[in-house]
């Protein structure tokens, strides 16, 4: 089975990543203290767990390729310039079990992702997630800076981001909590 993952579905990532992270800043109750205070919200599926400085917004729905997607954002730009975002999408069948070049190719749209979609990517590496094997973009659209780590795991893709203006806050301590606090239930 052919899955179809057209550039449309990269630019929608990016489009709306751009329009989250430009938006007006309307969310509130952040929590300006410690992170490992912030709360923990868990998947509808409860098959991941993350902490957000506040109530992140939540929506899901379909995706072109036939899966679904299921997206929590907070925008805590007034507080630490960042905006925190989980995706996780999900697939019929597990990625692994898909045929070499139809995996392959999934990869690699997914990591070039930002270029395709007019972004710059800046630098990449290898990194993990709830103790996976992970990576980790960082790249720039528009006026905005981006750090991603993503991986695949089952029948999913889980993409943590943090999004700023300035370049610095994507390696903050509230940044490297929220990438740290992301758990995976086995």
């Amino acid at each position: 089975m052919q899955r179809n993952w057209s550039a449309r579905s990269g630019m929608r990532v990016l489009i709306v990543l751009t329009l989250v992270g430009s938006a007006a800043l309307s969310q509130g109750g952040a929590n300006n203290g410690d992170p490992s205070t912030w709360p923990r919200i868990k998947s509808p599926s409860d098959d991941f767990s993350i902490r957000f400085p506040g109530n992140p917004q939540y929506n899901a729905g379909p995706m072109d390729n036939g899966g679904t997607i299921v997206r929590f954002s907070y925008n805590n730009e007034r507080t630490d310039g960042l905006l925190y975002q989980i995706e996780a999408i999900g697939f019929s069948t597990a990625p692994d079990t898909w045929p070499a070049a139809q995996r392959a190719a999934i990869d690699a749209q997914w990591e070039n992702m930002p270029a395709r979609s007019g972004g710059v990517i800046m630098d990449r590496r290898v990194s993990e997630m709830s103790g996976y094997p992970a990576r980790e973009r960082t790249w720039k659209a528009q006026n905005l800076f981006a750090r991603s780590k993503y991986l695949f795991k089952g029948k999913n893709l889980y993409n943590l981001s943090v999004i700023a203006v300035d370049r610095n806050a994507l390696t903050s301590q509230q940044a490297e909590y929220f990438f740290a606090c992301f758990k995976l239930k086995d």
